[in-house]
């Protein structure tokens, strides 16, 4: 039961599904030992209550919202029309983390997509300066934790008193194809990057 709420609540399924596995190694290999299975089971239970619960939109962006639809509406052809409130969750604290990797604060953040690989959700983005362009990555690959781990990707620096843009092109879930660009005018540069995507894992930029 707690297994299947964490699941429901996690983005991580992948991992939450190996680090599952790995348990039931360890409860199995308690044999008899009642003390062991006891001792095993508490430590999971505690790790699968620590998944941070997705909440209702309602609940944070309440008053910026439209009203509910009322129930029992139709359309002109008869059928019933149905709200699906969506379900969110805090990724990580984004003010506190702009601070941490644009120290100058002159650049920009600017999210580029996302994928699924082994599993995990990842969320792909850029923090861009006059100095630097760095391309990020998101995974929660520990489910109970509030704020997702940080995978710098890419580093790309360049001295140029325009503040790049960073674009992402859209490709296939294979491909996370994006450019750099920068200057104005003649003086204007742009490079492209593709990184490979696999439940392997990413490739470098080339």
């Amino acid at each position: 039961m707690r297994y299947t709420i964490a699941m429901e609540n996690s983005v991580a399924k992948g991992s939450l599904m190996r680090e599952q596995r790995e348990w039931l190694a360890q409860r199995n290999a308690c044999g008899t030992n009642v003390d062991c299975i006891k001792s095993e089971y508490q430590q999971q239970i505690r790790y699968l209550e620590m998944v941070h619960p997705f909440s209702s939109v309602q609940n944070l962006f309440g008053k910026w919202l439209d009203k509910p639809l009322e129930k029992g509406m139709k359309t002109a052809s008869g059928f019933a029309i149905e709200e699906a409130p969506w379900k969110i969750k805090r990724l990580f604290r984004f003010h506190g983390e702009v601070r941490q990797y644009d120290k100058s604060n002159d650049g920009y953040w600017r999210l580029l997509t996302h994928r699924i690989i082994n599993g995990d959700l990842a969320i792909f983005f850029a923090v861009a300066n006059s100095t630097n362009t760095k391309i990020y990555m998101y995974t929660d690959a520990a489910p109970h934790r509030n704020d997702l781990t940080l995978v710098a990707l890419f580093d790309y620096k360049m001295s140029t008193v325009y503040t790049p843009v960073v674009s992402y092109h859209v490709t296939d879930d294979n491909i996370l194809s994006y450019s750099i660009s920068y200057g104005r005018g003649d003086y204007h540069y742009e490079k492209q990057f593709e990184i490979e995507v696999s439940d392997k894992g990413l490739s470098a930029p080339k």
